[in-house]
């Protein structure tokens, strides 16, 4: 492995597992084995952040906080960015999605938290 893991999260089912890694990509293994089933790039992290992801309830999004104050939003199955929350004033510290799936709450170093609707950063 050529990467250090700085947060791991299962999606829904259970049946993949989100790395997020110091390199500034996600990887997406298929939970049992060690296949590396997608890779997904554009957030900025690098050995000493302390980055986290999550995944909308449906599954086809994924959430991750980022070294640029942002919140980064990909399509799973198109490993496209469909999003980039910006609205922090200081590196993004956590984040979830409601279990409804219409709310993403982040909490950054700048001492807010934010709610963003989830239709709107492109998790529709």
């Amino acid at each position: 492995v050529s990467f250090t893991v700085l947060d791991l999260v299962l999606n829904p089912s259970g049946k993949l597992l989100l790395a997020s890694t110091d390199k500034s990509r996600l990887v997406l293994f298929v939970v049992g084995s060690s296949i590396q089933m997608r890779w997904f790039y554009g957030a900025v992290n690098d050995e000493l952040c302390q980055t986290r992801a999550c995944w909308h309830p449906s599954g086809a999004y994924i959430f991750v906080t980022s070294q640029d104050q942002k919140v980064y939003c990909w399509h799973v199955s198109s490993q496209k960015v469909v999003a980039q929350l910006k609205g922090h004033a200081a590196v993004v510290r956590d984040l979830d999605v409601s279990p409804d799936g219409l709310s993403l709450i982040s909490g950054s170093f700048d001492k807010t938290l934010r709610v963003w609707h989830v239709a709107e950063a492109g998790a529709a």
